[in-house]
This record gives C-alpha cells, structure tokens and sequence, in this order.
C-alpha cells in the first residue's frame, strides 16, 4: 500500500486533538495481497476504550458504496485544489469516481492463452478503444473510425470485440493486479489490465455481428485469425453496444457491478 495513503499527523495536531478530548470510535483495515499491497478488501471496526487504551473490535467488509462514501468524506477535507492540472487530449470524463479515456486503433502484441493455458502473443490491429473506470472496475468499448478524430458525445460505442468483456462492457479481470484508484496517473496501469495480461476466453457470444448464416463467429477465433494481418481492423465485424458515448461516460455508486 502506498505510504501516502495515510498520512501521519504533526506534533500540533496531536496537541489540539488531545485539546479538543476527540475519542477513537471508528477503524478502517485496508487488506492486501502479500507481496504486491495490492488492495482487495476493507473493512470497518468499531473502537472501544479499554483502560485508557483504544481496542479494536470485530469487523465487517466494506460496500463499494460505503467507499465511495469514505472516498467523498475524505475530498470534503479538501478546502481547494492546490495543484493546475492540464489534462491529456485523450481524457474524455474525469470526477472522484470516474475515469473515461480513450486510444486511437493502433497495431501491437495481444497476449492470449489457450484452453490447456499455453502462452502466445498475436501481432494484430486493434480497435479504437474506449477505457471506463468506475470505483475500481474497468469496461471497455470501441468505436468505429480511422482513429485520428476524438470521439464525441453522440458517438456510437460497439463491442470491443475483446476476449474477457461482459456484454455490458465489463471486463473480466481474474487474477490481473488492480490499480487503487482512477487518476490520471492511474491510467497506464488500467490499460496494462488490457494490454499486458493473458486474454483466455469469451464471455460475450454476440461480441460480433452474425453472418448471412446467422453464426456468430467466437471471439477467440476471429484474434486468432486477425494474427499478422496488416490491414485495418474490421469494425464492422463488432456488434453495437447499443450506446452512445454521453450515455455510457458515468457509472452510479453501488454495491457491486
């Protein structure tokens, strides 16, 4: 876990709390994974006094709504923003509890395992892609496009025609290692959940437009096809996600996805 996510208090403060008689009654444990700090789960406890000293009791797991709770008390805290920020042309919607971005279709390595669970990389054209991050869980979506143009609100969102991707563009994340939050610079580590991990299976059967025959072709197959082929990726293969971009930018807080 990073040392800044809590912050130790100075002398002074130390001082005008014991001023102030401000008694423990709440804890927040973060848990971790070994070895990584990678965070997977809080939970709160209540603080009883025992003699003289703070004892902390038994615990419950913590909502995703109950952090974005935490998330907005902490902001309050905030009286300004200190720090300009001058945000990056491919930055589409950013607030406390979303993050929206997107990259242009571009040709590199898409990394993917097979059912037995052997490694191979594909060199293959990808789509335009569009990156969503709502409190710690990631969608994904494409559009079609040359890629030079930054798409718009009314722009219509397809499948990302991806391995792993839900119908509602959620991603599958298995055991790939989370970012804490969505920042700016919590970008690149978001996309590396895309790019830099193993795709290995289909959860999505109409990922892609059916044929005359009315078969939708599995998506596994179709990158498997697309492997070493020079050309532009085929967007009128994905199927529509049945959206438009103003529709789909914010996620509501909530207990799950």
């Amino acid at each position: 876990m990073p040392k800044a996510l809590v912050s130790t208090a100075s002398e002074e403060q130390f001082k005008n709390c014991a001023a102030k008689s401000i008694a423990t009654k709440l804890a927040l444990l973060f848990h971790c994974r070994p070895h990584t700090n990678t965070l997977e789960l809080v939970t709160s406890h209540t603080v009883t006094d025992v003699s003289g000293a703070p004892i902390i009791g038994p615990g419950s797991p913590l909502t995703r709504a109950d952090e974005a709770e935490v998330i907005k008390l902490l902001l309050s805290r905030l009286d300004e923003i200190t720090e300009a920020t001058v945000f990056p042309d491919y930055l589409l919607y950013k607030d406390p509890y979303n993050l929206v971005w997107w990259w242009p279709s571009t040709q590199r390595a898409m990394h993917v395992r097979d059912p037995e669970g052997n490694p191979k990389t594909l060199n293959v054209v990808w789509p335009n892609l569009v990156f969503k991050v709502v409190e710690r869980t990631l969608y994904i979506a494409s559009f079609a496009g040359d890629g030079a143009t930054r798409p718009t609100g009314e722009t219509e969102l397809m499948q990302s025609a991806l391995p792993n991707i839900y119908a509602d563009g959620r991603v599958c994340t298995g055991d790939a290692v989370l970012p804490l939050g969505c920042t700016l610079a919590d970008m690149e580590q978001w996309e590396a959940v895309i790019f830099d991990t193993a795709f290995t299976h289909s959860n999505n059967r109409h990922a892609l437009q059916a044929d005359k025959q009315g078969v939708t072709q599995d998506v596994c197959d179709f990158w498997a096809k697309l492997d070493g082929v020079n050309q532009p990726f085929p967007e009128d293969r994905p199927a529509p996600l049945g959206v438009r971009l103003k529709d789909w930018l914010v996620g509501k807080p909530s207990d799950h996805h």
